[in-house]
């Protein structure tokens, strides 16, 4: 979500607002298919996980158009069939959930083209968005930081000013024992 980024009528909406081991670890399947790789792991509780899959608690800093600032933060859930979902911080009413799909790029690299919906604030759709990031993930395989864009467009699809950038970083949300109560 955009969290205020947005002038004018426009609302918050989602997305607007591993060392010493061989490449490509014994726990992780790869399938290749023509619509891209895709990455499963054995346990998303594995302390020496070193994929993207499981569940992230994931923050956005801005940093273009300036000056650096927050820009958004939610649960980043990624699925073993290069499939994405963000539950982010809007409020649900403004789109807070999204969708997007992954690849694995190289050894703990990924790229992930998300898309979401706007609306202004009344609620009603004003048009559509691409976020994309290039994820680096953690030698632990517990965080993971990158890049993004986010970029908004009109129902028609023009593209809209101005493009949002910046990093971001995320931790790993994993079954701690004794957290079951």
């Amino acid at each position: 979500a955009l969290l205020g980024a947005f002038s004018g009528s426009a609302s918050g909406q989602c997305g607007a607002g591993a060392a010493g081991r061989a490449p490509f670890l014994p726990q992780l399947q790869i399938q290749t298919s023509g619509a891209g790789t895709t990455v499963s792991a054995a346990s998303a509780n594995d302390p020496a996980n070193q994929s993207i899959v499981g569940l992230w608690d994931t923050q956005w800093q801005q940093l273009s158009p300036g000056p650096a600032a927050f820009f958004d933060e939610g649960y980043d859930q990624f699925h073993s069939d290069g499939t994405e979902v963000l539950n982010d911080i809007p409020a649900p009413s403004t789109g807070n959930i999204c969708l997007g799909v992954f690849v694995m790029t190289g050894r703990l690299s990924y790229a992930l083209h998300h898309v979401f919906w706007t609306f202004d604030g009344s609620g009603n759709l004003i048009g559509r968005g691409e976020w994309d990031s290039k994820i680096t993930l953690g030698k632990s395989g517990a965080s993971y930081n990158g890049t993004w864009t986010v970029k908004n467009y009109t129902l028609s699809g023009v593209l809209l000013e101005p493009i949002y950038s910046g990093t971001m970083s995320a931790q790993r949300i994993t079954v701690q024992s004794g957290s079951i109560r």
